[in-house]
């Protein structure tokens, strides 16, 4: 019988090996990684800038050598996105998603969110952006809850939807701030409250939202 020290020591040695594998910064982690993936190792890239015959290629390796990352699946269908071929990269940020990638499921709730044709399905769109809600990405989170209030892909459920809209404010996401100053000053949806209208201008204003900014400036003048 193996000693249990020994176990614990090769178990120990093994997470470690596969900790540093996963780590590892790759080609294609420089050529296609998104510099707002907390899940990337590699220091980002813009969309517009990757060079995608290339980045195919050494994400296409990189998915060979680690079969194991969902990572580079979601960097070969950014690649490949980045190359024209949306429905390909579509179906593998569906595989990255499928393999509890984060960030693959936040671009599948981008990419129905913006509805574009062939994704334009509301449901669809809601079905993204409540999971990655649920994994803490705001812009989706302010989505679920303008859905909600909406009844767009969901049934219709304003106090719900509010209280999405709270949690990304919350949270700091701009466009979230900028609603909830919104219906404060309208009462429509909220019991009316101008100074809770006014500090969420602000706190919108101070996340850099645009028209938060201007209308306090035109405010100020």
């Amino acid at each position: 019988m193996i000693p249990k020290v020994a176990v614990s020591l090769f178990l120990g040695v093994l997470t470690l090996h596969v900790e540093a594998r996963a780590q590892t910064v790759t080609a294609c982690d420089e050529l296609a990684s998104h510099p707002a993936d907390s899940g990337s190792v590699g220091s980002g890239i813009e969309f517009s800038e990757i060079d995608a015959p290339s980045a195919i290629s050494a994400c296409e390796q990189a998915r060979r050598e680690y079969p194991d990352q969902p990572r580079f699946t979601y960097l070969l269908g950014r690649s490949t996105h980045a190359s024209g071929d949306v429905a390909e990269a579509v179906r593998l940020y569906k595989v990255a998603a499928r393999e509890h990638y984060p960030f693959a499921v936040f671009t599948m709730a981008k990419i129905y969110a913006g509805g574009a044709t062939g994704y334009d399905d509301p449901e669809e769109a809601f079905h993204w952006n409540l999971r990655a809600a649920n994994l803490g990405f705001l812009e989706p989170k302010g989505y679920v809850g303008i859905a909600l209030i909406e009844g767009r892909g969901v049934g219709k459920d304003e106090e719900e939807g509010i209280q999405w809209i709270k949690e990304a404010a919350e949270e700091g996401y701009a466009d979230a701030q900028l609603f909830l100053s919104t219906v404060f000053a309208n009462g429509e949806l909220l019991p009316k409250d101008l100074d809770e209208s006014v500090r969420w201008l602000e706190e919108a204003a101070e996340s850099g939202h645009p028209v938060a900014i201007d209308i306090l400036n035109a405010f100020g003048d």
